[in-house]
């Protein structure tokens, strides 16, 4: 007996192992994707710009003739000089690209694991169905078998039951097929050859649904203003450092006459910005401006998200509800029947079996419903993770 029970525990280690590692196979495949190499190379490439920003900006030699006085030759050779500081500037700017790079990269995989997950729970209920749907064929051709039995006998039988229950067992048989064809697709898509065969009760998604809520600081929209504001803000500082460059160039010059000896003249000139600002005034404006737009669009998605997530909850505990009716409204009718009518037993027998079936449909129906809506609650809220037993449960 106890090896029995070792033998037992066993088979299902193993299948939640293989279920797990069905899903985690499908991540796998998501994280080799093209576009993740991608988004690696061109962080390699980003990271690899030097950043370079020399004291002169420019040099240029000019020359001039008095048109006066052709004898007279003048030369100047001008150095204009960049505002200090650039460099510092432009890292940020460099590593602001690199943070919007990964913070893109993470809504992807958020979007690529989510269809992973929706397209594991959609194989896991296919399955489900197909074997109740094989009961519920076998069920309708044993009755239909019974009902031709007891025709041959004399009973009286309308053809209308007999009609409805060929229907029926037409109607699953089909069903299967197209069952059949979406597992095939979605096995074929991930190049994997089971499912996953143990998922979270509804219980346990049911207090995981209560307890996810929105963290403004964690979601990436606001980790995406937080870089526009900085972006705002490094864009203001280059403008600044201009505005407050004192020095703009250096010049030296040399004036030569032909027809004096000993006349030639050399000059050094300084060109020097005064501290007037009123173009930085315009920046600055503009600078708050767009600041004040980022915030005010942040605050506004962020209510859009939680109004959203609360819309999600409610179709989801409306779903559960329903889950909860139907289970309650079987266990009634079956107690009803149990000791109201034990003169027809075998007619009772066949409608609950049929109203069991047709309820067990129904049900696994309303919980794959229930399960899709948990993971829109938790794409909606980022908490998609690759992590499959803090997803799926399945181990």
């Amino acid at each position: 007996m106890r090896q029995l029970s070792f033998l037992i525990v066993t088979i299902f280690a193993v299948q939640n192992i293989a279920g797990g590692q069905v899903v985690q196979k499908m991540i796998d495949d998501v994280r080799n994707k093209p576009i993740y190499s991608f988004y690696s190379q061109h962080a390699t490439n980003l990271n690899d710009i030097k950043i370079k920003s020399p004291i002169i900006e420019e040099i240029n030699l000019r020359t001039e003739t008095d048109q006066n006085n052709l004898a007279r030759q003048e030369y100047a050779l001008r150095t204009f000089f960049n505002a200090w500081g650039l460099t510092k500037v432009y890292q940020q700017q460099k590593d602001l690209l690199l943070q919007k790079l990964e913070i893109e990269k993470e809504e992807q995989m958020q979007k690529d694991l989510f269809m992973v997950y929706h397209d594991a729970v959609r194989m896991y209920f296919l399955e489900k169905k197909d074997n109740l749907l094989s009961d519920q064929n076998s069920f309708n051709q044993r009755k239909l078998d019974h009902l031709i039995r007891i025709i041959g006998s004399g009973a009286d039988i309308n053809a209308k039951e007999v009609l409805r229950l060929e229907e029926d067992i037409y109607k699953s048989t089909s069903a299967r097929a197209l069952i059949g064809e979406s597992l095939k697709s979605l096995l074929i898509k991930y190049g994997i050859s089971g499912v996953v065969s143990n998922v979270f009760s509804l219980e346990e998604i049911v207090t995981k649904v209560n307890s996810v809520v929105i963290e403004q600081s964690n979601t990436l929209e606001y980790k995406k203003s937080i870089l526009e504001n900085e972006e705002n803000t490094l864009d203001f500082s280059l403008e600044r450092k201009d505005a407050r460059r004192f020095l703009d160039y250096a010049q030296l010059r040399y004036s030569r006459r032909d027809n004096l000896l000993f006349q030639d003249e050399f000059s050094l000139g300084l060109g020097l910005r005064l501290p007037y600002k009123g173009s930085l005034a315009v920046e600055k404006t503009s600078f708050m401006i767009k600041k004040m737009d980022i915030d005010y669009k942040s605050n506004v998605e962020l209510l859009e998200k939680i109004a959203k997530l609360a819309e999600l909850k409610r179709k989801f505990n409306s779903t559960i509800e329903e889950v909860t009716y139907f289970q309650k409204a079987q266990d009634k009718v079956f107690a009803t029947l149990n000791s109201s009518h034990p003169e027809v037993a075998e007619e009772i027998s066949y409608f609950k079996e049929d109203l069991k079936l047709n309820t067990d449909l129904k049900l696994i129906s309303l919980e794959e419903e229930a399960w899709l809506l948990y993971l829109e609650i938790l794409l909606k809220a980022e908490q998609i993770t690759p992590n499959v037993e803090n997803i799926l449960g399945a181990i």
